[in-house]
This record gives C-alpha cells, structure tokens and sequence, in this order.
C-alpha cells in the first residue's frame, strides 16, 4: 500500500504545486522526494506498531526478522523512482494520476500479499512475474512467511535488480523531460 499511496499522491505533486516550483525554482526532485520519504517514514512506523505483535505471536523465524530492515531498501528505492517518473508524466500527460489509480488498482489484485504465487495457474504467472510491485514485496514474504537465507538473497536481489531498473528509467526520462517542465507547468 505504500507503493500505491506515495505514487498517487506523487504523481500530481508537481502540478499542485506548480505555483511553488515556478516561484522558488528549485528542482522538482525534491518535492516527490519528500512526499515519498514522508510516506516511507510513515509506512516505518505503522509496519512496527503492526507487524512487531503479530510477528512475535507467530513464532517467525528470528533470522527472518533481522532482514526485514533490508526489505526496506528496494521499497523505498523502487517508490522513490516510480514517484519520479509517474510525477513528471503527469506534468506533460495531464490525465496520468487518473490511468494510475486505474491500473494500480489491477495490479494490487495481481500482487501476491496475501495469497502465494501458487493459487496463480501456471499459464498466468508469467503476468506475476512481470510485475514489479511483486518484486519489491516478495522480500517481506521471504524474510517473513518462509525464511530460508539463500531463498531470501535471490529474491531480495531480484527486488534491487527491479528497483535499479526503475532508477534507470526514471533517470532517463527525467534528462529527457527536464527543461520542458516549467514551460508545461
């Protein structure tokens, strides 16, 4: 939910904020920046006050637990980028905060959180398999549900491998976009 959260909310932040931005002149990186951390410090807090009983009542392996704070890495990198990115399509496509929460809405059904990859048919998982937000959660998963450590660095891994290609494709679009933003704002 994170994810969701901080990328919709990002996604229009430049552009109701455009009186900001256009008045200060300082990058745009920082104002999805800060929506993002401020989301992840939340999401922080909220996963302890939460997670921290239900986990200890559970009996999870405390090795699992000890990682958990390495799942957070591709999370906040992997938001970080798409925020960027989804931010700055929707100052040149007004109507991308609209398609998001569309699409992201499908793609939370598509995320095993709740229910293992296994319940997906085996001619489905190849959707599964394309879709970042698993990528970046199945860490938690690794570390919590079914702990084994060689398991858990090929999925956490594969979250970095996931969230640097996000960075990338940010970057890109972000040289190629940036001195059009204030003429579009």
């Amino acid at each position: 939910i994170l994810l969701l959260q901080t990328i919709q909310m990002s996604s229009a932040i430049l552009v109701m904020r455009n009186s900001l931005l256009k008045a200060f002149r300082f990058s745009p990186i920082v104002l999805v920046t800060s929506v993002a951390l401020d989301n992840f410090i939340n999401f922080v807090i909220t996963f302890l006050l939460i997670a921290t009983p239900a986990i200890f009542l559970s009996g999870v392996s405390l090795q699992g637990l000890l990682l958990l704070p390495l799942c957070m890495i591709p999370v906040l990198i992997g938001t970080m980028a798409l925020s960027l990115l989804f931010s700055l399509m929707n100052v040149f496509l007004r109507d991308t905060s609209f398609v998001l929460s569309f699409a992201f809405s499908i793609f939370f059904f598509l995320t095993p959180i709740f229910y293992p990859i296994e319940y997906i048919p085996l001619h489905l998982r190849w959707v599964v398999q394309w879709n970042p937000f698993y990528h970046l959660i199945h860490p938690f998963r690794a570390a919590i549900l079914d702990f084994e450590i060689m398991n858990f660095i090929d999925v956490w891994l594969k979250a970095m491998m996931w969230a640097a290609a996000m960075v990338i494709m940010s970057v890109l679009y972000w040289r190629k976009k940036r001195n059009g933003i204030y003429i579009h704002l």
